[in-house]
Protein backbone atom coordinates (compact mmCIF):
# COMPACT_ATOMS: atom_id res chain seq x y z
CA UNK A 1 0.00 0.00 0.00
CA UNK A 2 1.35 3.71 -0.92
CA UNK A 3 1.19 6.17 1.81
CA UNK A 4 2.04 9.97 1.27
CA UNK A 5 4.14 11.42 3.74
CA UNK A 6 4.19 15.48 3.61
CA UNK A 7 6.76 17.81 5.44
CA UNK A 8 6.04 21.25 5.42
CA UNK A 9 9.63 21.87 6.82
CA UNK A 10 10.15 25.46 7.55
CA UNK A 11 7.11 27.11 5.85
CA UNK A 12 9.16 30.48 6.37
CA UNK A 13 11.64 29.44 4.00
CA UNK A 14 9.61 27.67 1.63
CA UNK A 15 6.21 29.43 1.18
CA UNK A 16 6.80 33.23 0.83
CA UNK A 17 5.59 36.20 -1.01
CA UNK A 18 8.15 37.62 -3.75
CA UNK A 19 5.72 39.86 -6.12
CA UNK A 20 8.91 42.12 -6.63
CA UNK A 21 10.78 38.95 -8.41
CA UNK A 22 9.88 37.79 -12.01
CA UNK A 23 8.17 35.33 -13.37
CA UNK A 24 11.79 34.54 -15.26
CA UNK A 25 13.50 34.52 -11.78
CA UNK A 26 11.24 32.40 -9.93
CA UNK A 27 11.22 29.77 -12.55
CA UNK A 28 15.08 29.64 -12.80
CA UNK A 29 15.16 29.45 -8.78
CA UNK A 30 12.83 26.86 -8.75
CA UNK A 31 14.96 23.97 -9.85
CA UNK A 32 17.70 24.82 -7.71
CA UNK A 33 15.20 24.89 -4.86
CA UNK A 34 13.71 21.10 -5.50
CA UNK A 35 17.03 20.04 -5.92
CA UNK A 36 17.53 21.10 -1.85
CA UNK A 37 14.68 18.26 -0.99
CA UNK A 38 17.22 15.33 -1.85
CA UNK A 39 16.13 13.46 -5.56
CA UNK A 40 12.85 15.04 -5.66
CA UNK A 41 10.91 15.79 -8.67
CA UNK A 42 9.67 18.92 -9.31
CA UNK A 43 5.96 19.91 -10.92
CA UNK A 44 4.94 23.56 -11.23
CA UNK A 45 1.32 23.78 -11.12
CA UNK A 46 -0.76 26.77 -12.45
CA UNK A 47 1.94 28.66 -14.21
CA UNK A 48 1.20 32.41 -14.09
CA UNK A 49 0.29 33.46 -17.20
CA UNK A 50 -0.75 37.53 -16.26
CA UNK A 51 1.56 39.00 -14.20
CA UNK A 52 3.25 37.21 -11.14
CA UNK A 53 1.28 36.21 -8.06
CA UNK A 54 2.43 37.41 -4.77
CA UNK A 55 2.96 33.69 -3.61
CA UNK A 56 4.58 30.86 -4.46
CA UNK A 57 4.11 27.71 -2.24
CA UNK A 58 6.98 24.72 -2.62
CA UNK A 59 5.79 22.08 -0.50
CA UNK A 60 8.23 18.58 -0.45
CA UNK A 61 5.71 14.86 -0.81
CA UNK A 62 7.40 11.49 -0.26
CA UNK A 63 5.63 8.20 -0.95
CA UNK A 64 6.83 4.89 -0.31
CA UNK A 65 5.58 1.28 0.45
CA UNK A 66 5.47 0.38 4.19
CA UNK A 67 8.75 0.28 5.72
CA UNK A 68 11.74 2.54 5.40
CA UNK A 69 13.58 -0.47 3.50
CA UNK A 70 11.36 -0.43 0.59
CA UNK A 71 11.36 2.08 -2.61
CA UNK A 72 10.03 5.65 -2.27
CA UNK A 73 9.47 8.34 -4.74
CA UNK A 74 9.41 12.56 -3.98
CA UNK A 75 7.92 14.83 -5.62
CA UNK A 76 8.54 19.04 -4.69
CA UNK A 77 5.13 20.56 -5.52
CA UNK A 78 4.95 24.23 -7.02
CA UNK A 79 2.03 26.51 -7.24
CA UNK A 80 1.21 30.28 -7.06
CA UNK A 81 -1.66 32.46 -5.25
CA UNK A 82 -2.33 35.46 -4.05
CA UNK A 83 -3.24 35.22 -0.92
CA UNK A 84 -2.59 32.14 1.95
CA UNK A 85 -5.10 29.29 2.59
CA UNK A 86 -7.00 29.31 5.30
CA UNK A 87 -6.56 25.26 5.92
CA UNK A 88 -2.92 24.43 4.51
CA UNK A 89 -3.44 20.49 4.84
CA UNK A 90 -6.88 21.02 3.11
CA UNK A 91 -5.66 22.98 0.00
CA UNK A 92 -2.71 20.68 0.16
CA UNK A 93 -4.99 17.68 -0.70
CA UNK A 94 -7.01 19.25 -3.68
CA UNK A 95 -3.60 19.89 -5.51
CA UNK A 96 -2.31 16.50 -4.97
CA UNK A 97 -5.70 14.61 -5.74
CA UNK A 98 -5.09 14.67 -9.68
CA UNK A 99 -1.62 14.29 -10.00
CA UNK A 100 0.03 11.16 -12.25
CA UNK A 101 2.54 10.51 -9.32
CA UNK A 102 4.44 8.23 -11.68
CA UNK A 103 4.61 10.54 -13.92
CA UNK A 104 6.68 13.18 -12.02
CA UNK A 105 7.91 12.20 -9.09
CA UNK A 106 11.70 10.54 -8.58
CA UNK A 107 13.38 7.81 -6.87
CA UNK A 108 15.01 8.55 -3.94
CA UNK A 109 18.54 8.63 -3.49
CA UNK A 110 20.10 5.49 -2.10
CA UNK A 111 23.36 6.07 -0.40
CA UNK A 112 26.84 3.98 -0.79
CA UNK A 113 28.15 4.47 2.60
CA UNK A 114 27.21 2.40 5.37
CA UNK A 115 26.21 4.95 8.07
CA UNK A 116 22.76 4.95 10.32
CA UNK A 117 21.34 8.17 11.43
CA UNK A 118 20.51 8.69 15.14
CA UNK A 119 18.25 11.18 16.73
CA UNK A 120 15.50 11.37 18.83
CA UNK A 121 13.18 13.24 16.23
CA UNK A 122 12.10 15.67 19.23
CA UNK A 123 12.76 18.76 17.74
CA UNK A 124 12.91 20.92 14.15
CA UNK A 125 15.86 19.98 13.20
CA UNK A 126 16.24 16.73 14.97
CA UNK A 127 13.21 15.61 12.82
CA UNK A 128 14.58 17.00 9.76
CA UNK A 129 17.46 14.77 10.18
CA UNK A 130 15.74 12.14 10.54
CA UNK A 131 13.48 12.85 7.18
CA UNK A 132 16.62 13.18 5.50
CA UNK A 133 17.61 9.66 6.25
CA UNK A 134 14.43 8.40 4.68
CA UNK A 135 14.55 10.32 1.85
CA UNK A 136 18.27 9.10 0.93
CA UNK A 137 17.37 6.08 2.12
CA UNK A 138 19.63 5.99 4.72
CA UNK A 139 19.32 3.82 8.06
CA UNK A 140 18.10 5.54 10.73
CA UNK A 141 17.23 5.16 14.19
CA UNK A 142 17.36 6.08 17.83
CA UNK A 143 16.01 6.81 21.55
CA UNK A 144 12.74 8.99 21.77
CA UNK A 145 11.20 10.20 25.11
CA UNK A 146 8.17 7.86 26.60
CA UNK A 147 4.65 8.31 24.36
CA UNK A 148 7.03 9.76 21.79
CA UNK A 149 5.58 13.85 22.78
CA UNK A 150 7.76 16.47 23.33
CA UNK A 151 7.25 19.84 24.03
CA UNK A 152 7.00 20.61 19.94
CA UNK A 153 4.12 17.97 19.45
CA UNK A 154 4.15 14.55 18.75
CA UNK A 155 6.99 12.32 17.07
CA UNK A 156 5.57 11.27 13.75
CA UNK A 157 5.08 7.36 13.79
CA UNK A 158 7.45 6.71 10.36
CA UNK A 159 10.15 7.66 12.28
CA UNK A 160 11.83 3.54 13.63
CA UNK A 161 12.59 4.88 17.02
CA UNK A 162 12.62 2.68 20.38
CA UNK A 163 11.20 5.07 23.67
CA UNK A 164 13.02 5.00 27.32
CA UNK A 165 11.54 4.22 30.15
CA UNK A 166 11.50 8.06 30.73
CA UNK A 167 9.43 11.04 29.10
CA UNK A 168 12.87 12.77 29.76
CA UNK A 169 14.57 14.58 26.87
CA UNK A 170 17.83 13.57 28.86
CA UNK A 171 17.59 9.91 29.09
CA UNK A 172 17.26 9.67 25.40
CA UNK A 173 19.87 12.47 24.27
CA UNK A 174 22.55 10.21 26.82
CA UNK A 175 21.24 6.91 25.08
CA UNK A 176 21.87 8.28 21.62
CA UNK A 177 25.55 9.72 22.41
CA UNK A 178 26.55 6.34 24.34
CA UNK A 179 24.95 4.10 21.41
CA UNK A 180 26.33 5.99 18.67
CA UNK A 181 30.28 6.35 17.29
CA UNK A 182 30.05 10.01 17.49
CA UNK A 183 27.61 12.74 17.29
CA UNK A 184 27.06 15.88 15.34
CA UNK A 185 26.16 18.91 17.15
CA UNK A 186 23.83 21.88 15.21
CA UNK A 187 23.22 24.98 16.60
CA UNK A 188 23.04 28.06 14.81
CA UNK A 189 25.72 30.37 16.28
CA UNK A 190 29.17 29.65 18.26
CA UNK A 191 27.14 29.66 22.17
CA UNK A 192 25.95 26.29 22.83
CA UNK A 193 22.72 26.07 24.39
CA UNK A 194 21.97 24.23 27.76
CA UNK A 195 20.63 20.93 25.89
CA UNK A 196 23.70 21.14 23.14
CA UNK A 197 25.96 21.58 25.95
CA UNK A 198 24.31 18.05 28.29
CA UNK A 199 24.71 16.52 24.66
CA UNK A 200 29.01 17.56 24.91
CA UNK A 201 28.35 16.67 28.69
CA UNK A 202 27.37 12.98 27.41
CA UNK A 203 29.93 12.92 24.68
CA UNK A 204 32.69 13.44 27.54
CA UNK A 205 31.05 10.84 29.80
CA UNK A 206 30.98 8.12 27.79
CA UNK A 207 34.53 9.33 25.82
CA UNK A 208 32.65 9.25 22.57
CA UNK A 209 34.08 12.08 19.96
CA UNK A 210 31.77 15.22 18.70
CA UNK A 211 31.62 17.97 16.01
CA UNK A 212 29.87 21.76 16.73
CA UNK A 213 28.59 23.15 13.51
CA UNK A 214 26.82 26.34 12.97
CA UNK A 215 26.50 28.83 9.71
CA UNK A 216 29.93 30.53 9.89
CA UNK A 217 33.25 30.93 7.61
CA UNK A 218 35.34 29.61 10.04
CA UNK A 219 32.80 27.05 11.31
CA UNK A 220 33.63 23.14 9.84
CA UNK A 221 32.37 23.27 6.10
CA UNK A 222 30.89 19.99 4.94
CA UNK A 223 34.50 18.34 3.56
CA UNK A 224 35.91 19.01 7.55
CA UNK A 225 32.03 16.95 8.44
CA UNK A 226 33.06 14.12 5.97
CA UNK A 227 36.60 13.77 7.21
CA UNK A 228 35.99 13.53 10.78
CA UNK A 229 33.49 11.03 10.02
CA UNK A 230 35.53 8.69 8.04
CA UNK A 231 38.40 9.52 10.60
CA UNK A 232 36.19 8.22 13.20
CA UNK A 233 35.48 4.99 11.22
CA UNK A 234 31.66 6.14 12.24
CA UNK A 235 28.72 3.66 11.20
CA UNK A 236 26.13 5.45 13.77
CA UNK A 237 26.32 9.24 13.40
CA UNK A 238 24.19 10.79 16.11
CA UNK A 239 22.74 14.13 15.10
CA UNK A 240 20.88 16.45 17.68
CA UNK A 241 20.72 20.10 17.63
CA UNK A 242 18.77 23.25 19.33
CA UNK A 243 14.84 23.96 19.11
CA UNK A 244 14.18 24.85 15.59
CA UNK A 245 11.77 27.49 17.87
CA UNK A 246 14.43 29.73 18.77
CA UNK A 247 17.00 28.85 15.74
CA UNK A 248 15.39 30.11 12.52
CA UNK A 249 17.19 28.73 9.64
CA UNK A 250 18.07 25.54 11.52
CA UNK A 251 16.13 23.06 9.39
CA UNK A 252 17.31 24.87 5.95
CA UNK A 253 21.09 24.70 7.09
CA UNK A 254 20.59 21.26 8.51
CA UNK A 255 19.43 19.47 5.47
CA UNK A 256 21.71 21.47 3.05
CA UNK A 257 24.73 20.14 5.28
CA UNK A 258 23.63 16.66 5.36
CA UNK A 259 23.13 16.72 1.79
CA UNK A 260 26.60 18.14 0.63
CA UNK A 261 28.59 15.27 3.49
CA UNK A 262 26.50 12.45 2.15
CA UNK A 263 27.26 13.42 -1.27
CA UNK A 264 31.12 13.46 -0.29
CA UNK A 265 30.56 10.10 1.74
CA UNK A 266 29.03 8.70 -1.12
CA UNK A 267 32.17 9.47 -3.61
Amino acid sequence: MLQFVIRETDFDAYVGGEPTHSKEQIYAELSKEAEKFFNAGLLVLEPPTGRLPNFTFLVFLQQWYRGIDHPCTELVLVWFADSLPKNINQELGLKIRDIVWDSHAKDGVEGKNPITIVSSGEFGAEEFALAFAIGRRIPHRGWCPKGRKTSEGVIPDDFQLQETPSSSYLQCAEWNVRDSDASLVITMSPALCERTKRVVAFASKHKKPFLHIFPDLVAPMPADIAAFIRGNKVSWLNIAATRSSKSPGIRRFTLTTLNKVFDLLDQ
